[in-house]
């Protein structure tokens, strides 16, 4: 089990099947433990601190570093982009939540309105209400976003790309990404910047 940086959680999923990587700011396997990067670093050394000298020192070290405590490592680095409604209407926040976690075989907006527990209408409502557009146009935001990380952190071939984004044809998914982005799929590979280095795979 490991994890890395958000940034590129998607694509290392994709190039590397054999590990079982999380969403999370560190994990330890047997001898073995991976981070987030930046702050996550932190947490895990904290963790590392508190399984040798104990809670009270972590905490102390946590004070000394002006944070306000220790993080578990199975706190999610992103919380999902419904984090910010969970207070205004968990029905919406557990929507996006489900759109998220079904990129590759898209679900119908009854389908994710089924397992919400409501109608699709008052799917369509809520996202009236609290997102201004329809939850179609969100479910397609995500999967672009997606297909994003994969062009920008992977050299997989673009019609992979599209269909690890459950889109069936490369003009359609070039047609929406640019949609979305204002470029096209192949435009966004050639703008990432030289210090990244070449894409996974």
């Amino acid at each position: 089990r490991c994890t890395i940086h958000w940034s590129r959680l998607a694509a290392f999923s994709e190039v590397f099947h054999k590990p079982r990587i999380r969403d999370s700011l560190f994990v330890k396997d047997g001898q073995y433990s991976t981070c987030a990067g930046e702050l996550a670093a932190f947490d895990l050394a904290v963790d590392l601190i508190a399984s040798q000298a104990g809670a009270y020192i972590a905490q102390e070290v946590c004070r000394h570093a002006t944070v306000e405590g220790q993080r578990s490592g199975s706190n999610r680095q992103t919380g999902p982009s419904g984090l910010a409604f969970a207070g205004v209407s968990d029905k919406l926040a557990m929507a996006m939540r489900i759109m998220e976690e079904n990129v590759e075989i898209p679900l119908s907006m009854g389908d994710v309105a089924h397992q919400v527990g409501i109608s699709r209408r008052q799917l369509e409502r809520l996202f009236a209400t609290h997102i201004g557009y329809p939850p179609a146009r969100h479910y397609l935001r995500i999967r672009i976003d997606h297909a994003k990380r994969l062009i920008e952190g992977t050299r997989m071939p673009i019609i992979d790309i599209a269909v690890a984004c459950g889109f069936m044809s490369a003009s359609h998914f070039a047609k929406c990404f640019r949609i979305i982005n204002g470029f096209s799929p192949q435009q966004c590979r050639t703008m990432v910047p030289v210090w990244v280095g070449p894409g996974l795979g």
